[in-house]
């Protein structure tokens, strides 16, 4: 709500020094009107150090109840949509490199910092790396399965022959921190 208009003119008006001191337009009449605020503002509570500190020490003295210890069970609620969101570029970043390995692009060797080094080791044996220049990735679909862990489909599109490509990529918090590509499957 906004405070009430003071006119120039009224005689009770707190303002009328400060319309006086206003500067006026040449050829105006009257001076502006101005806003003032009539209800007062209320000051802040100001108290002694020793008084906050006695509070402090008394509430400090008073016996609190125990805590509860957690029931065990599933743990916090996860919203799978913002996990894939989140994990989301990472997901296209990975999937977009195995397309440019599978198009001879890219060297097998750059997937060996977001690959698990059994995974690795078993695409360096596995892999068809058959150059087909024209791979281009599909549209990639996401599914949190937990708060680290999420799975990705996408269909790898090149020259006459489509591949189906499922991952699954794991949070790791150590000795590298970040998503890895702990699984993958091309058909």
């Amino acid at each position: 709500m906004s405070a009430p208009v003071v006119s120039p003119e009224s005689p009770t008006s707190a303002a009328s020094a400060a319309f006086a001191a206003l500067p006026t337009r040449r050829g105006a009449r009257t001076r502006p009107f101005l806003a003032v605020r009539l209800d007062p503002v209320p000051r802040p509570v100001l108290r002694s150090l020793t008084d906050v500190l006695a509070e402090a020490r008394a509430a400090a003295a008073r016996p609190t109840a125990p805590e509860a210890a957690p029931e065990p069970g599933p743990g916090p609620a996860v919203d799978p949509e913002a996990v894939a969101a989140r994990v989301r570029p990472v997901a296209v970043r990975v999937l977009g490199a195995l397309a440019e390995v599978l198009a001879g692009r890219r060297p097998l060797r750059h997937l060996a910092a977001v690959c698990e080094p059994e995974l690795f080791a078993r695409l360096v044996d596995e892999l068809d790396r058959r150059a087909d220049p024209h791979v281009r990735v599909g549209g990639v679909r996401l599914c949190a399965v937990g708060p680290a862990a999420v799975e990705a489909s996408t269909v790898l599109h090149g020259g006459r022959r489509a591949r189906a490509v499922a991952a699954r990529l794991e949070h790791h918090p150590t000795p590298r921190p970040g998503w890895r590509l702990t699984a993958l499957t091309v058909l």
